[in-house]
Order: C-alpha cells, then structure tokens, then sequence
C-alpha cells in the first residue's frame, strides 16, 4: 500500500544526504520519494513538487551544463505543480524561480536568470520581509550571476545586501554566511580594496572552518565545507605583500581531507600549519623549488584571471607572481589549460594516431606563456619542481608545456607532484629519519584474467604481464600477482595479515572504474574469484582509506583515467588517486 509516511521520510533523507554531498544516495531516495509520493497523493499534487525540485538540484550541481535539459524538465515540473496549487504569486513559486534562475545562469542565460531572481526576490521580501535566509539566498544568487559577468562593484552591494538579510540568531547556518562573505571578499579584492578583502575573507574561513568541524568525514564534507576559500584569502594577502602568511594560508587550505588522514590533524591543540614556511624550505634542495599556482575557489569563475603563482626556495622570501591572461577569452572553454588537458585526453583515447600536433603546440607555448614566463625569474638554477596545485595541474601533466625556445618543460626540469606543501614537508622528514636502506619488497598487480561472461567485457592486459616482469628484474625482491592470481581477495588477505605495509613499491597495472559522484567507490577492476563474484572483484578507494594500512614510498597507478573523479577546489580531484 502507498504510504505517505514513508514517502515524506524518504525525501527528508534525500534532503539531508544532499547536504552532505552525498550525490547517489541523494538521487536515488529522491526518486523513491517521488514514486511513492505519486502514488500516495497522486501526480498532481504540490507535494510532488518538493522532490521534483530535489532531483533538479542534484542534476544542475553534479552535471552542469550537460544535465540542463533534464534539470530543466525537473524544475518546470515543479513550477507547474506550484502555480497550480498555491497561485502564481507564493512562496513556493518563488523557490521554483530561484532554482530555474540558477539554471540559467549555468546556461549562461544570464538576462532570463536575473529576471527570474528578481521576481523571486520581490516575492520572497513581501512574504517574508527583509530579512530571511530565502531573501539572502536569492540576493546571494544574483550577486553570484554578477560575478560571472565580472560586475564586482555589483557583486559586492549585493552580498552586503545579502549578509544584511542573513539572520544573525544562534543557530543560523554558518556555512551560507561564510559562503556569502566570502564572495564579498572575493569581489573586494577583484577592486582593488585588499585590506578589506583580508578581513571579509579570514571571517569566511573561520564560518566554512566551524561547517568542515561538524561534518562527517568523508568526501562529501571536502566539497561543501569550502576550504578552497583559503586561496582567496591568500591572494588577498599577496595582493597586500604578506607572502609568507599568503603561503602559510594557502597550505592550511589545502588537502585538507587527506592532511587529516595522515597527521590526524583534527586536534584542537595541533596546528600544523603554524610557522609551516621553515619546514617547507628546510626540505627544499638548493636546486628545487615548490610551485603553486592559485585561482579563486568558486568554481563557477574557474576560467577567470588574474590567476597567483607563488614560488618556495631553500631560502629567501616566498615570491608572489600575478599572472594575467594572453590574448582572447576562449568561448567554449575557460582557459588554455582546460583547453590543451582535454585536447591531450581527447588523443590519449582516440583510436587513430594523430599526426597534426600543431594545435597542441601552440596551446603548450601558450600556457607556458601564462603559467610559466612570469614565475621564471624566481626559478634560476633550480632543476627540480615540486608542484602544489591539485586542482588545476590534475588531468595533464606540466612537463608537456613548451617554452619560446620550443623546450619541453620535462627537458627542463624533473616534475613532481604533491598534494600540499605540508604534506610535502612531512614526508621528506620521514625519509630523512628513516635514512637510506635498502630497497623493500614490491607488490606487482596486472593483467587480470577477467571473467568471459563479464557484462562489461573488459579485455585482458595483456601488456601489463610484461610491464610487471621489466620491473620485477629490476627489483631485490618481487611479489607478483597476475592472470587469476591477480584478484581483490589476494590483497585483502595482505591487507588483513597487515603484510601489505611491508611493501615499498604497490604497482597496479589493471582496468578501473570512475565514479564522479561517489568519488571513494572508485575501484581497480581485478580477477572475480569465481563465477558470479564481479562485485567482489572491484577493489574501492573507500576500502583502501578506511581499512588498510600501506607504508609504501610509491604507489602506481597503471590505468586509464585512474586520477579522475569529483573535483574540490580545496583538494583537486577525489577518487582513487
């Protein structure tokens, strides 16, 4: 029998999962919602419109442009419902507005959004009166839309608006004030006004701070709690010449989910981050030097400049570079990075040898024009780089941006990679404690025989097998695990023995599955231990976080697309990586 109850209670989960970023579960109770809602009260009526408005959200959010036209089929569903219950002037019509607004601003409808905002605005004010968080929300959305059109003198009157409007009684949601103040920042420090921009900012780190403490601590709390502003914060610092605490705030921002993991950084009695400059340039070799290159936070000016750039030596002063765009905005793509990353992606996976390299190295000088000519001054003598940027140098590697000499950048320099600076410390000062030793024993994975009745037919590896060999010969000790032997049961049982902590070098040459909404069930595809046991093949990234325990110098990913999966502007890309 169709239970309302139970209807109503699945969409208030729904509700609460897309809080917490939790996309699949949201989307998925959303819709149970929906069917037994419809079949409790029938299609017609407005309490249908409360879910179809759910289902529109996670689309817009977690698929963007793609998804419009079914966030939109969503969200007129739920006007229709509105104007058909309540009248064409009520508060649930001017939800509905809101949300269809948003959409178009996405859509880069940005006449028909405003429109729609201000008649959500004019509603909501005279039902609710000035202040209330749905009037701050639609005042925040519009200063949002001006942003994107670069209106900062806009964007600011109305985030001031919007902040006025945010109720300041105990219990208001810290989160959405932070959000609020830190465009506001954000649009004080595109006019010029640092010194204000520094205070708006450090208020919206400590609000997105108190949200990152009361959240769970999953990948879900990565992307709401907003720790990517502390890169706001930094360039407003930079913008005032305060280098080292622009570096020290921009580090605190960064990794946040993964710093927590390996430091257990969630003490209150431990800052980490405090006095981090020192640590960092004492593990700098004299011919290296760490790179950051730093963007807004809000994802939706991803393509906007200027762009920071700050370089670390052994010694000296943080330098801070700002770094402007060449020549004409890109219409389809925000930057030359986007650009060239998903010219090389788009090759990688084409099944024809491409010939004309022409337009990619163009786009490689380009980049390195933007990127790289401005920070070249503060890199004479230096041989090695240590990159700190997750979120932008993730899905292309740097090495491949040529220099006006026509030098590839990995003919210049050996390129490393690290999640954050801290965390770069830290590991160079184990391994000075740890001293030199010989070479530990290496786990090599690959090649698994994959079941013929497998649905999704993935083909052998064959290469793989002599991949792992080549490196095997070259190794004083080698476990090698391929064909049936190479299956997620053979690493649990590691895994459980706590063997797998013995292991210098992890290398997994095997398929792999993405998953852009539930990042930590990405999974290396491995052998079924028998017929039917697909699902016990996958080997997750939740499962690796949370249950096992490696100590390995390198872990390698040998497989497509393995560093793929939901982008955070704080941590760069989540999943199996």
């Amino acid at each position: 029998e169709p239970d309302l109850r139970t209807a109503l209670a699945a969409l208030g989960l729904a509700e609460s999962e897309f809080a917490l970023a939790h996309v699949r579960e949201a989307d998925s109770l959303a819709h149970a919602a929906e069917a037994g809602l419809a079949q409790a009260v029938g299609w017609d009526h407005p309490l249908l419109a409360d879910a179809e408005e759910l289902l529109g959200r996670v689309v817009k959010n977690y698929t963007g442009r793609p998804g419009f036209e079914l966030a939109l089929a969503h969200y007129d569903a739920a006007l229709q419902m509105r104007v058909r219950a309540e009248g064409p002037v009520s508060l649930g019509v001017a939800a509905a507005l809101h949300d269809l607004a948003n959409l178009y601003r996405l859509d880069r409808r940005t006449g028909e959004a405003y429109a729609l905002f201000e008649s959500a605005l004019e509603t909501r004010r005279a039902r609710l009166g000035p202040v209330d968080d749905d009037v701050a929300s639609t005042l925040g959305g519009m200063a949002v839309l001006r942003a994107g059109q670069g209106r900062w003198g806009d964007v600011a009157r109305l985030e001031r608006e919007a902040l006025a409007a945010t109720p300041a009684a105990p219990g208001a949601a810290g989160g959405t004030r932070g959000t609020r103040l830190g465009l506001l920042g954000e649009a004080l420090h595109r006019l010029g006004r640092d010194a204000e921009a520094v205070h708006a900012l450090r208020e919206a780190v400590a609000l997105r701070e108190s949200v990152w403490a009361r959240t769970p601590r999953d990948e879900g709390s990565t992307v709401i709690a907003g720790l990517g502003m502390y890169r706001d914060l930094a360039m407003a610092l930079a913008a005032e010449g305060r280098g080292e605490e622009a570096f020290e705030e921009l580090t605190r921002g960064s990794s946040r989910t993964l710093t927590r993991r390996l430091l257990a950084t969630d003490s209150a009695r431990v800052d980490p981050w405090r006095g981090v400059l020192p640590r960092v340039q004492a593990a700098l070799a004299d011919d290296e030097a760490l790179v950051s290159w730093v963007r807004t936070s809000t994802m939706v000016f991803a393509g906007d400049y200027p762009m920071w750039a700050c370089v670390v030596r052994s010694r000296g002063p943080v330098r801070w570079y700002r770094l402007e765009r060449i020549g004409a905005p890109r219409t389809r793509v925000a930057t030359v990075r986007d650009a060239l990353w998903g010219e090389l992606r788009a090759t990688s996976t084409w099944p024809r040898r491409v010939e004309d390299t022409g337009p990619v190295d163009r786009m490689a000088v380009r980049m390195w024009q933007e990127w790289f000519a401005p920070i070249e001054p503060g890199l004479a003598g230096v041989s090695r780089l240590v990159v700190c940027a997750p979120d932008l140098v993730a899905g292309g590697p740097l090495g491949a941006l040529r220099d006006d000499r026509g030098r590839w950048l990995s003919e210049r320099f050996a390129i490393s990679y690290a999640p954050s600076a801290l965390l770069f410390a830290h590991e160079r000062e184990r391994a000075a404690m740890r001293g030199p030793g010989r070479a530990r024993a290496a786990l090599l994975v690959g090649d698994p025989a994959y079941a013929p009745d497998d649905p999704e037919g993935w083909p052998r590896l064959a290469g793989s097998t002599g991949e792992l060999r080549s490196i095997a010969a070259r190794w004083p000790v080698a476990t090698l695990l391929t064909g049936a032997e190479a299956r997620a049961a053979s690493l649990r049982a590691l895994a459980a023995s706590g063997s797998l902590s013995g292991y210098g070098l992890l290398h997994f040459a095997a398929h792999a599955e993405v998953d852009t909404r539930r990042p930590l069930d990405a999974a290396l595809v491995l052998a079924p231990d028998g017929p039917g046991e697909r699902a016990a093949s996958r080997v997750r990234a939740r499962e690796v976080a949370d249950g096992w325990r490696l100590d390995a110098d390198l872990v390698c990913l040998a497989g497509c697309q393995t560093s793929l999966g939901l982008p955070s502007a704080s941590d760069g890309w989540l999943g199996l990586q």
